[in-house]
């Protein structure tokens, strides 16, 4: 499956770095607003087959570039609310102390709570996936 990412943050207008960070592993998961993937996972599990993500730019234009695949291996439930002006990760229905926005791509915690702030405050409540392509999980 096909995870697209942004090169420029659309409310800071700065360089997001993602594509470097996972190429050099430091963005160890993605978070997407949905249930798709772990759907797709389940079935790919229940199949005996690997799902993989195909990390990639330019997602739906000319300019489409996969830039690396990696196996899933394993996803979350994630929900993130705002509460007094930051953000709240749960992981599974449990407020998460150890989730870590460096592992999503997030050089501080601002910026992770800046874009999600404003994709709540335009789209709704996140209710998501963390997508992981490491062993690691919250």
């Amino acid at each position: 499956m096909i995870a697209g990412y942004k090169l420029i943050n659309p409310h800071t207008k700065q360089p997001t770095g993602f594509v470097e960070k996972i190429e050099n592993g430091t963005k160890i998961h993605t978070i997407r607003r949905g249930d798709r993937w772990s759907k797709a996972f389940a079935k790919a599990q229940a199949e005996g087959r690997d799902l993989l993500i195909q990390h990639s730019t330019g997602v739906r234009t000319k300019h489409f570039k996969n830039f690396q695949t990696n196996k899933v291996k394993s996803v979350q439930k994630v929900e993130i609310r705002i509460f007094a002006f930051t953000t709240v990760v749960l992981i599974e229905g449990k407020e998460s102390h150890c989730f870590s926005h460096v592992n999503d791509g997030f050089e501080t915690k601002a910026d992770f709570d800046d874009w999600f702030i404003a994709d709540i405050q335009k789209n709704g409540p996140f209710i998501g996936e963390i997508i992981h392509w490491t062993d690691l999980k919250y």
